[in-house]
């Protein structure tokens, strides 16, 4: 570690995120690298707050916001029509829709993207690039994968209602101390 860093883990209904507050600008991370930066020994001495915590803190939150919104506010388009009929077809490929490996979770999240493709809620950038990365695999769980990481949240217009009741949550959050 370089210099001083917050890794924060934010709830929104089944929506998980964690992001990584160092040199001066906020990111998402993977599950795994927040595991990695929050690790610590038994023996570690505890540390009093600093006084950037909370700035570091609230930028995290914003820039949490800022990609929720991003998703779930995305302008209805007809657009780039090509593309999410290409991403609409692989959903229905017979060797896709017949996969057995597929959660609940997996099925109800398919479910929903399925409405969103139908209600064209998808953003054109976003199509292109699912695209372009569906073209380089076959394999169902890549796809979902794939699919997964472009569309963080499926909202639909009942869900979009019940949006403001849902409660952000953070979970977790650790400020790391260069050495």
């Amino acid at each position: 570690m370089t210099a001083n860093q917050l890794v924060t883990f934010f709830r929104l209904g089944k929506l998980k995120k964690f992001y990584c507050y160092q040199f001066g600008q906020s990111e998402e991370i993977t599950f795994f690298d927040a595991a990695h930066f929050l690790e610590c020994l038994p023996d570690t001495p505890r540390e009093k707050v600093p006084n950037d915590y909370y700035h570091l803190l609230e930028t995290n939150k914003q820039r949490f916001q800022m990609d929720i919104m991003t998703d779930t506010d995305m302008e209805k388009s007809s657009s780039g029509r090509s593309n999410l009929g290409y991403i609409e077809k692989r959903l229905k490929d017979k060797f896709f829709k017949n996969c057995r490996k597929f959660t609940e979770s997996d099925e109800e999240f398919l479910d929903g993207l399925r409405q969103m493709i139908a209600q064209g809620s998808i953003a054109k950038k976003i199509a292109q690039k699912i695209k372009k990365e569906l073209e380089t695999t076959l394999e169902p769980l890549d796809v979902l994968s794939i699919l997964r990481k472009h569309i963080r949240t499926v909202e639909t217009a009942e869900t979009q209602n019940n949006h403001s009741a849902t409660k952000r949550e953070v979970i977790l959050s650790g400020y790391q101390i260069k050495e």
